[in-house]
């Protein structure tokens, strides 16, 4: 089974990591979000705990966040 990559995003984020739907932020934070999932890779995103008053590693602000697992495609590790 893969290991997930664990990362803390702004809850914010996830209507557009998860439904493809920007529509909740601003310009500057959608091209911060692309700019981190272009890093990440293609795979499947698991939004799971709050957690609560923490850095957000899309942006490197403070605010309330989530847990979030991204599990890689195993045909890109290859």
């Amino acid at each position: 089974m893969r290991e997930p990559i664990e990362y803390t995003i702004g809850e914010h984020f996830l209507p557009a990591i998860i439904n493809g739907d920007y529509s909740g932020l601003e310009d500057e934070e959608e091209g911060m979000l692309n700019a981190f999932l272009a890093t990440a890779g293609t795979g499947t995103w698991d939004c799971g705990d709050e957690v609560g008053f923490a850095l957000c590693e899309v942006t490197g602000l403070w605010g309330n966040c989530v847990e979030a697992k991204f599990y890689e495609d195993e045909e890109r590790k290859q």
